[in-house]
């Protein structure tokens, strides 16, 4: 490998990195907002450990924006699909286990 190529592999990680940044900055943002917005919001009580209430959404955000960085920046082969799918469905089953849709029996299923 010689420099030039060693110098594009550091920009292009550096590019990815980036892009998963910002967008995991914005997409925050906006689920914070659409929290407040859908009362998917924790509310401190005897149980929490915050005595400020927490925005339940937070881990959607930077799933989005990881699995919008993959398919923006990584290269297209075969794994890929499979890879988005298998994340799509553990980021629906934590937000379905997040907005309360699942019972606590069904919860320790799911785990």
């Amino acid at each position: 490998m010689n420099s030039y190529q060693a110098v594009y592999e550091i920009l292009s990680i550096g590019i990815v990195f980036f892009t998963g940044f910002l967008l995991s900055l914005l997409f925050t943002l906006l689920s914070f907002r659409l929290a407040a917005t859908l009362n998917l919001i924790d509310r401190p009580n005897g149980r929490s450990v915050h005595a400020s209430p927490i925005p339940k959404t937070g881990g959607v955000a930077i799933a989005l924006s990881y699995f919008l960085t993959i398919v923006l920046m990584v290269k297209f082969n075969g794994l890929l699909p499979a890879i988005l799918i298998g994340g799509i469905i553990i980021c629906s089953v934590g937000l379905l286990m997040t907005d309360g849709t699942f019972q606590h029996f069904r919860n320790c299923l799911v785990r």
